[in-house]
C-alpha cells in the first residue's frame, strides 16, 4: 500500500565490471532443462553468446561477483519452475538475480535464476496499491507512483531491488514516517520449490508471509 509523498529519488549509474577469470563447472542435462523452459525462457551457459551480457548487465555492487555455470533468463513462471525442478534434481545451489542490487545474485558454479527482465509495476490510484514483479527496481516503482503522488518506503537509491529489499525487511528515507516497506506489504505470489504457486498474506499461508518480510535473501 502507498503514501502520498512529495518528491522521488533519481537515477544512479553502474560501474563498469571486469571479465571473469576462472571457468564454471558444467552443469549436466542441458537438453532436459531447456525442453522444460518456455518458448521465450533462455538458458545461457559459461561460453554461449548473452552469457556475459547476462552476468555482468547493471548491477549496483560487482564487489565479488561470481561466475555461475548457467543464467536462466526467466518470462514467465513455467521457466521458474523448470530452474527450481532441475536445480533440485541435480543438486546444483541456486541464486537469483532479481533488481541486480547485489554481487550474491552471481555466485561460483551456481545457476541464476534471472528475473532482471520481469519489471512490470501495476498502480492502482484509487485503492493506493501498486503490484510490483519481482525484477523491478524501486526507481521503476517510484517512477510508475509518482504521477499519482504516490510512494512508500523503498530504500535509499532507485537502483535498489524491489524483492531483495522486501525480504531483508525494506529501510527507506520514509521509515520514520511510514515504517518499513513490509510494513505495507499486502500479498506475495510464491512459487515453491515443489513447483506450487501459492499466495501468501494474512489469511493465506500465514507463516509464509511472515517469513518473508524480513527472512532475507533465503527466502
Amino acid at each position: 500500500s502507498c503514501q502520498p509523498i512529495q518528491s522521488i529519488m533519481g537515477n544512479s549509474n553502474a560501474t563498469a565490471f571486469n571479465p571473469p577469470s576462472c571457468q564454471p563447472k558444467t552443469l549436466p542435462e542441458l537438453d532436459r532443462l531447456r525442453e522444460q523452459l518456455s518458448p521465450t525462457g533462455k538458458l545461457l551457459c559459461f561460453g554461449d553468446e548473452g552469457f556475459e551480457a547476462a552476468r555482468t548487465m547493471p548491477t549496483w555492487n560487482y564487489d565479488s561477483m561470481g561466475v555461475p555455470s548457467g543464467i536462466v533468463v526467466i518470462s514467465c513462471a513455467q521457466d521458474v519452475k523448470a530452474a527450481l525442478a532441475y536445480a533440485s534434481v541435480n543438486k546444483i545451489d541456486l541464486c537469483i538475480a532479481a533488481g541486480r542490487h547485489s554481487h550474491w545474485c552471481m555466485r561460483n558454479d551456481a545457476l541464476v535464476i534471472d528475473l532482471s527482465n520481469l519489471k512490470k509495476v501495476e498502480v492502482n490510484a484509487d485503492a493506493r496499491t501498486v503490484k510490483v514483479e519481482p525484477g523491478a527496481q524501486w526507481g521503476d516503482v517510484d517512477e510508475a507512483c509518482e504521477p499519482h503522488g504516490l510512494g512508500l518506503t523503498a530504500g535509499h537509491d532507485p537502483s535498489t531491488g524491489v524483492g531483495g529489499l522486501v525480504l531483508h525487511g525494506g529501510h527507506g528515507y520514509l521509515e520514520r514516517m511510514y515504517g518499513l516497506t513490509v510494513d505495507h506489504m499486502i500479498s506475495a505470489n510464491i512459487i515453491l520449490v515443489d513447483g506450487k504457486e501459492v499466495t501468501a498474506s494474512e489469511t493465506e499461508n500465514s507463516d509464509l508471509f511472515w517469513a518473508i518480510r524480513g527472512g532475507g535473501g533465503i527466502w
